[in-house]
C-alpha cells in the first residue's frame, strides 16, 4: 500500500512538473492517468527488449512490439484489470513466443497461426472497450485500419516465409498476441 502510495505521489508530482494544471482536477487525473500509463508501457516494452536480448533475438522482440503495438491500437482486445497484471500476460505470451521463434521450426504451424489469427482479427476487430464513449464512424475507422494492417502483415508473412522464417514467425507472433486478445476480450 506504501509503495502505491509514494507511486501515486511521484506521478503528481510529474505531472505537475509537465505542466498540468492542478486547479482542474478532472484534466489533471487524466494527465495522472496518461503519465502512469507511459511508464507501465514503457516498463513493458523494456523488459520485453530485455527478454529478447537474453534469448538473442533483440531485432525479432523490437518487430513484435512494433507490429503488435500498431495492430492492437485498433484491432483493441482484452484488458487486464490492473497494469501489473497486464504487465504478467504480456510477459508470459511474449515468453512463449520468443520460445517459439527461437527452438520450434514448423513452417505448417506458422501459417495455421497466420490463418487462424488473422481470421479471428477480420472477425472481430475492433473489440470496443464498454467502458468508453464508442462513435460509430470511430468503430468503423477503427475496423478498416485493422483489416488494413493485418492484411499488409499476411501479406508480409507470406514475403518472408520462405526468405527469413524468424522475421515470418514475428509477424505470425504479433498476430497470435492480438488473436488472443480479440478472442479473450470477445469471452468476457
Amino acid at each position: 500500500m506504501l509503495l502505491k502510495e509514494i507511486q501515486n505521489q511521484w506521478i503528481k508530482d510529474i505531472a505537475v512538473f509537465l505542466g498540468f494544471d492542478n486547479s482542474n482536477a478532472i484534466e489533471f487525473e487524466k494527465g495522472c492517468i496518461s503519465i502512469e500509463s507511459f511508464f507501465y508501457d514503457a516498463l513493458t516494452v523494456l523488459l520485453s527488449v530485455l527478454e529478447g536480448w537474453l534469448f538473442h533475438q533483440t531485432v525479432y522482440a523490437l518487430l513484435i512490439i512494433m507490429l503488435f503495438s500498431l495492430l492492437h491500437q485498433f484491432s483493441g482486445g482484452y484488458h487486464a484489470k490492473t497494469h501489473a497484471q497486464c504487465i504478467d500476460l504480456w510477459m508470459i505470451f511474449f515468453t512463449v513466443c520468443q520460445l517459439y521463434i527461437k527452438f520450434i521450426h514448423w513452417p505448417l504451424a506458422d501459417m495455421m497461426l497466420t490463418i487462424l489469427n488473422s481470421a479471428l482479427i477480420y472477425r472481430y476487430a475492433p473489440l470496443v472497450n464498454p467502458l468508453q464513449a464508442n462513435d460509430v464512424s470511430e468503430i468503423r475507422k477503427n475496423r478498416l485500419s485493422a483489416l488494413y494492417i493485418c492484411t499488409v502483415y499476411d501479406i508480409a508473412f507470406l514475403a518472408c516465409f520462405h526468405m527469413s522464417r524468424r522475421f515470418s514467425v514475428s509477424i505470425a507472433c504479433a498476430l497470435t498476441l492480438c488473436g488472443i486478445l480479440l478472442a479473450g476480450g470477445k469471452e468476457s
